[in-house]
């Protein structure tokens, strides 16, 4: 399965029998944050230092975003979509303790 983002940051996701894979350009990440509704100074990834921009951006995903967890970023993003499974109980793919065994 392959999903592309039609939106200002036109992440790529596809998945494999083994991996999730979640693309972003660097291009389309500098975009996202000029553009960001949060960028209230209108501030800008200076020219030449997309580099630097993706490197500092990826050591702040693994950052501690809930200090009671210690958890990051990206461990936040991913429990706060599993929450939607443990809600929507979607018994296509997700067996749930109460449930009779088959």
């Amino acid at each position: 399965m392959k999903v592309e983002d039609k939106g200002i940051t036109g992440f790529t996701v596809r998945s494999t029998n083994e991996k999730v894979i979640i693309e972003m350009p660097i291009s389309n990440l500098v975009r996202g944050f000029n553009a960001s509704p949060n960028n209230w100074n209108e501030a800008k990834i200076r020219r030449g230092k997309r580099k630097e921009f993706a490197e500092w951006l990826i050591e702040n995903l693994l950052d501690e975003a809930d200090s009671e967890s210690g958890d990051n970023f990206i461990v936040t993003m991913l429990d706060s979509v599993y929450e939607r499974a443990f809600e929507d109980a979607l018994d296509e793919f997700v067996k749930y303790k109460d449930e009779d065994e088959d």
